[in-house]
C-alpha cells in the first residue's frame, strides 16, 4: 500500500541482441526507457517512420471499412466488441502472412474514388440547378455562342423579368434588337418569365442602360460551347457514371471489410513496433554495444537480469544513483485499495517522496458516496450494473478499476440507504404488506428528510474526522522519514489544538460535563500557544518567529471552511430521495388519470425516471465525493504532480493476448 521504490539502471548489451532485448522488455511490461535528450549520440532507427506510416494507414482502413462490415454481430457485440484472442506467436504469424499495406492502399483508393465521385455528383447537381431553367435556350453561351458565329457581331443577355417590364423593354429597344424570346411564359401578369435578348454589339451600352432603367439584372450562367440542353444531357450522363463508380467502390469496400479482423491484429502489432522503435531510438550505441537508461521497480532488478540472461550472457544491469533533478516516475502498488487508484489518478500521481493516498481515501470515498446517494435500491442497481459491465466487457484489472469503485460504491449505498430508509423513494409507512413494511422500518435508524439537522451534524463530524486524519497522515509520513520535529510541530500540535477546540465546544453545548469547562479553556490556550511558539520557527529573527506563529492560527479558518464543505453530503442525499419520491408520485398520477394505458405509462415513468435519477445522482455522488478528497483531504499531506510510470509494454486495443500476465 505505497509508492513503489523505483531504481534507475543502465542496461548494457551487445548490438546484435538489441532487437531481442527490447522485445523482452516490452513483453515484461515494467521497464520504462528514459528519454535520451543527447541528440549527438541518439540513434534514430530507420524503421520508425515506416512503422508509423503503416500504423496510420491501417488505422485509417479500420475506421473507414468498419462502416461496410457486413459480418453479423449481436447487439452486445456491437455495443461492446469482443477482443480477438490470440497468442503472441499467432499474432506474429498472422501479421507475416497478411499484406496489410496493400489493404490500406486499396482502402485509400476506394475512399478517393468515393470522394471524387460524390464531388462530381454534387458539382453536376449544382450546375443542373443553374442550367435547367434555360434548357430551351437555342444557342450556346460560350464565346461563339451567338446566332452569327462567323462574324461575331451579335451579343446577348439572359434576363428574368415580369411580362409588363419585358413589354416595355421590347418597345424601347424594338428597332435595335435582333430577337427577343421568352423561355417560359410565366403564370399571370405578375409572374416573372425567363427570356433572352439578341442585339448588335454596337448598341451594347444602350441595352445595358435600358436594363438598368427598368432595374433588370442580367442572369449569369456558365459559358458553354454546346447548347444548354446538350450540356444537361452530358451532366446527367456524368452523374449516372459517378453513381456507378460509387456502387463499385462500395462493393470493393465491403469486400475489403472482410479483412477487418486481420487489420485490427496488424494495428496492435504495429503499435508495439512503434513503441519498441521509439525505445530503440533512446539507445546510445558504441561500436559493439548499446546502452539504455531505464526506470525499473527495485524489486524487479534481479528478475530483469534473469530475463535478459535468457537471451545473452553478454550484458550488464548497473544501478545508478538517483539525482535530485531526476524526474522519478511514480508507480502505485495496492492490494485491496487498488481500484481506488483510479480516483487518485483523476487528481494526479503523488510525488515519489509522498504517500500513496489511495488506501487512505478509500473508506472515506465509499462512505461519502453511499451517503450522497442514500438509496438501497439504487445501490443494488449500481453494484449489479457495474459488476455485469466488468464481466461482459471482460476488462482486465487495470482497466476495470473505476467500475470496481462503482461496485463497492453501490454496496456502500445499499448499506447507507437501508439505514436511512431509502428504497426507490418509497414511503415505507405506506407499504401495504405488513411483514415487508416492518422489515424495512426495523433496518431504518434515521430519516434524513425528517431529521436533516442530525444528518448535517453527522456529515460535519465526518469532515472533522477526515481533516484530522489528513493531518495525521502528514505527521506519520514525516515521522517515517526522520522528520520528528516537523511531525510534532506541524501535525501533532495542530491535531492537539483542533482536538481541544472540539472538547471545548462539546462542553459548551452540554455534550461533555460542565466541570471540564475550565480545563477545556486552558487546553485551548495551550494548543494555541504551542502553535504560536513553533509555526514561525523558520523565520530568521524573534519578531518573524512570533509573527509567523500568530499568523498560523489563521489556518484554523481554512480548516473550518473545509469542514463546512462536507455539508454537501446531506444536500446530495436529500436530493436523491426527494427526486425518487417525485418520480413515484408522477407515475401514480399517470396511472390514475389515464384510463386503460395509465398502467403502461406509470411503468415507463418509473423505469425511465429511476434510471435517470440513479445516473445523474451517482455522477453527482462520485464528483462531489472525489472533490472532498481532492480539495479538503489531499492537500493536508500531499502536493501531487508526479510523473506516472510509463513502461514499454504490449498495449492492445483489439487483441487479447492469451497466456500473458
Amino acid at each position: 500500500m505505497s509508492v513503489v521504490d523505483i531504481a534507475k539502471v543502465w542496461l548494457v548489451f551487445s548490438n546484435k541482441h538489441q532487437e531481442s532485448i527490447l522485445e523482452a522488455l516490452q513483453r515484461l511490461g515494467w521497464v520504462q526507457v528514459v528519454k535520451n535528450d543527447d541528440t549527438q549520440i541518439k540513434a534514430t532507427p530507420e524503421n520508425l517512420a515506416k512503422f508509423e506510416y503503416d500504423l496510420a494507414g491501417v488505422n485509417f482502413a479500420i475506421n473507414f471499412l468498419s462502416e461496410y462490415d457486413t459480418k453479423k454481430r449481436s447487439l452486445g457485440e456491437k455495443l461492446l466488441p469482443n477482443k480477438i484472442k490470440l497468442s503472441l506467436e499467432e499474432i506474429e504469424s498472422k501479421v507475416n502472412e497478411f499484406d496489410f499495406a496493400k489493404i490500406s492502399e486499396e482502402t485509400q483508393e476506394v475512399e478517393a474514388t468515393l470522394n471524387k465521385s460524390k464531388a462530381e455528383i454534387e458539382s453536376s447537381a449544382r450546375e443542373i440547378e443553374i442550367l435547367e431553367p434555360w434548357s430551351t435556350l437555342p444557342f450556346p453561351t460560350g464565346p461563339t455562342g451567338t446566332t452569327d458565329n462567323t462574324s461575331g457581331r451579335l451579343d446577348w443577355r439572359l434576363i428574368t423579368v415580369s411580362p409588363p417590364a419585358l413589354t416595355k423593354l421590347q418597345n424601347d429597344l424594338k428597332k435595335d434588337l435582333v430577337e427577343t424570346q421568352s423561355i417560359d411564359n410565366g403564370n399571370g401578369k405578375n409572374k416573372e418569365v425567363k427570356a433572352y435578348i439578341l442585339f448588335s454589339k454596337t448598341i451594347t451600352s444602350k441595352v445595358e442602360e435600358t436594363l438598368t432603367k427598368y432595374n433588370i439584372k442580367p442572369v449569369d450562367i456558365p459559358a458553354l460551347e454546346v447548347t444548354v440542353a446538350q450540356r444537361l444531357a452530358d451532366l446527367k450522363q456524368l452523374t449516372a457514371s459517378a453513381e456507378s463508380q460509387i456502387t463499385e467502390a462500395k462493393s470493393k469496400a465491403t469486400e475489403l471489410a472482410s479483412k477487418l479482423d486481420d487489420l485490427k491484429i496488424a494495428f496492435d502489432w504495429l503499435t508495439w513496433q512503434v513503441e519498441k522503435a521509439k525505445a530503440n531510438e533512446q539507445a546510445q550505441p558504441t561500436t559493439k554495444t548499446s546502452n539504455l537508461l531505464a526506470w525499473v521497480p527495485k524489486e524487479k532488478i534481479e528478475t530483469l537480469k534473469t530475463e535478459i540472461g535468457k537471451i545473452t550472457k553478454d550484458f550488464d544491469v548497473i544501478e545508478q544513483k538517483i539525482n535530485e533533478d531526476d524526474a522519478v516516475p511514480v508507480l502505485l502498488h495496492n492490494r485491496w485499495a487498488q481500484p481506488f487508484e483510479s480516483v487518485t489518478g483523476i487528481y494526479g500521481s503523488p510525488l515519489p517522496n509522498e504517500p500513496d493516498p489511495s488506501p487512505y481515501l478509500a473508506p472515506f470515498f465509499l462512505l461519502f458516496f453511499g451517503l450522497a446517494l442514500t438509496d438501497a435500491g439504487y445501490g443494488i442497481m449500481l453494484a449489479a450494473f457495474s459488476y455485469a459491465a466488468i464481466k461482459v466487457m471482460k476488462l482486465p484489472k487495470a482497466k476495470a478499476k473505476l467500475l470496481w469503485v462503482l461496485v463497492y460504491g453501490g454496496i456502500a449505498t445499499f448499506v447507507a440507504g437501508a439505514l436511512a430508509g431509502g428504497w426507490f423513494g418509497i414511503v415505507l409507512e405506506n407499504i401495504p404488506i405488513v411483514w415487508l413494511r416492518e422489515f424495512f422500518l426495523k433496518m431504518q435508524i434515521i430519516n434524513p428528510v425528517e431529521e436533516p439537522i442530525t444528518m448535517l451534524l453527522f456529515a460535519l463530524a465526518l469532515g472533522v474526522v477526515q481533516v484530522m486524519v489528513g493531518i495525521g497522515i502528514d505527521g506519520f509520513w514525516k515521522l517515517r522519514h526522520g522528520k520528528k520535529l516537523d511531525a510534532l510541530f506541524d501535525s501533532g500540535f495542530w491535531l492537539f489544538f483542533i482536538g481541544t477546540i472540539l472538547f471545548f465546544s462539546m462542553v459548551k453545548v452540554g455534550v461533555a460535563p460542565e466541570r471540564f469547562a475550565l480545563t477545556a479553556k486552558y487546553l485551548v490556550w495551550a494548543g494555541a500557544g504551542s502553535l504560536i511558539l513553533t509555526q514561525g520557527r523558520r523565520a530568521k529573527n524573534i519578531i518573524g518567529k512570533i509573527g509567523g506563529g500568530v499568523m498560523s492560527l489563521y489556518n484554523l479558518v481554512g480548516y473550518f471552511s473545509d469542514v463546512l464543505s462536507y455539508a454537501r453530503i446531506l444536500a446530495l442525499g436529500l436530493a436523491t430521495g426527494i427526486i425518487a419520491l417525485v418520480i413515484n408520485l408522477i407515475a401514480s398520477l399517470a396511472s390514475d388519470m389515464l384510463p386503460y394505458v395509465g398502467g403502461v405509462f406509470a411503468v415507463l415513468i418509473l423505469i425511465g425516471g429511476h434510471i435517470f435519477n440513479l445516473a445523474i445522482n451517482a455522477l453527482g455522488a462520485f464528483i462531489h465525493s472525489g472533490r472532498l478528497q481532492f480539495v479538503e483531504f489531499f492537500p493536508k499531506f500531499m502536493e501531487g504532480g508526479g510523473d506516472d510510470f510509463s513502461p514499454l509494454h504490449k498495449e492492445s486495443e483489439y487483441v487479447e493476448i492469451n497466456n500473458q500476465e
